[in-house]
């Protein structure tokens, strides 16, 4: 009799002090959000074993992950509806389940599921590239009750997915002097987990050098924004023959024409960014290019025919190695040449048979 006693005793201990579980249970499905990409759904199935009043649920996401909006819907009441209770945290949003009952109550045996719609902003790359492991913590409440949360990493947990991108290819580019024109190709490629839909192209091009608008797979693009020898350009994924996105593992080769104008200062960088909207989450280091000439003509060395001319001397006005004016190694082969030679007497008497002897330097 005793024992009998004791097991009705644990029984109703049990019962009095059962865990929330058996008021509500939870289940919890997600999928993979997309870094700047749209927002997409956390749907959370709600099972009440009891009425309750006043029920609310708190959401904790994880940094740099946003609420958006969330939607209601009950398989088995009608009149049950969704409140936005606080959302002044969007990393932190309260919803509030309403009904026309009094204190808002739901009763036991109804299913509610909820659709929350969250973002995945700047700020969640560098976690995601951390190894962090992205879970949406959510707190049950209701008045006068402890309910359960749900908060272990191991349950539900899911990826953030971000693209990568780089310039592996921005060749050096042999053109034969002055005015000529040559064609280089800039490989971009997205060798990250996740889809960029746009992205921005900064293109920095010394003085030597022009270049006009780039061109993706036939289409001409013309920067958004062009300062000095900066130029900027907005690519859309969708614009140039890539889709909605431009996916992981892909590729794309930027054309563009370069006149050689000088022949110092001829090199061009190239630099990505993108991001979510106008806000730049990542970017590249800048990849340096070169336009490469032929050597010039060489200089001239001018000397006296003999080291030593009696009774006179003979110098050459300027220094001993000729420069000419203009840049030598702007002179390329087949195009003439001048080089001016001044030679000046400041002996005491006359020089006769006068010799130039000239050689490459």
């Amino acid at each position: 009799m005793n024992k009998f006693l004791q097991f009705l005793a644990i029984c109703f201990f049990c019962f009095c002090f059962s865990p929330a579980y058996s008021q509500l249970s939870m289940s919890i499905e997600n999928t993979n959000l997309r870094a700047c990409g749209q927002a997409d759904s956390l749907r959370i199935v709600l099972n009440f074993s009891q009425a309750m009043d006043s029920f609310r649920l708190r959401l904790r996401l994880p940094q740099g992950i946003e609420y958006v909006s969330a939607q209601l819907s009950s398989t088995t009441t009608a009149g049950l509806g969704l409140q936005e209770w606080d959302i002044s945290n969007l990393r932190e949003p309260i919803l509030a389940i309403n009904s026309t009952r009094p204190n808002w109550r739901v009763l036991a045996g109804e299913q509610v599921t909820l659709l929350v719609y969250r973002r995945a902003a700047c700020a969640s790359i560098a976690p995601a590239v951390s190894g962090f492991i992205f879970k949406d913590s959510i707190f049950p409440s209701a008045l006068g009750l402890s309910l359960p949360a749900d908060t272990d990493p191991n349950q539900n947990a899911y990826s953030l997915l971000y693209g990568v991108l780089s310039i592996p290819s921005a060749p050096d580019l042999a053109l034969s002097g002055i005015g000529a024109i040559g064609t280089r190709v800039v490989r971009v490629v997205n060798g990250g987990t996740g889809c960029v839909e746009r992205f921005r192209l900064q293109r920095t091009t010394q003085a030597g050098v022009s270049a006009g608008n780039i061109v993706i797979n036939g289409l001409s693009i013309a920067p958004i924004s062009s300062v000095g020898g900066v130029d900027i350009f907005e690519i859309e994924s969708s614009a140039v023959g890539l889709g909605a996105c431009f996916d992981n593992g892909e590729f794309l080769d930027i054309e563009e024409l370069l006149t050689v104008l000088d022949c110092a200062n001829l090199q061009s960088s190239y630099q990505l960014s993108w991001g979510c909207d106008a806000a730049i989450c990542q970017s590249t280091l800048p990849v340096v290019a070169v336009v490469e000439l032929p050597a010039g003509v060489p200089d001239l060395v001018a000397g006296n025919r003999n080291s030593i001319f009696s009774g006179n001397t003979m110098i050459f006005e300027g220094s001993a190695h000729l420069t000419p004016l203009l840049d030598a190694a702007c002179y390329f082969a087949n195009q003439p040449i001048r080089k001016c030679i001044k030679i000046k007497n400041v002996g005491t008497a006359p020089a006769h048979d006068i010799a130039l002897r000239l050689r490459a330097a």
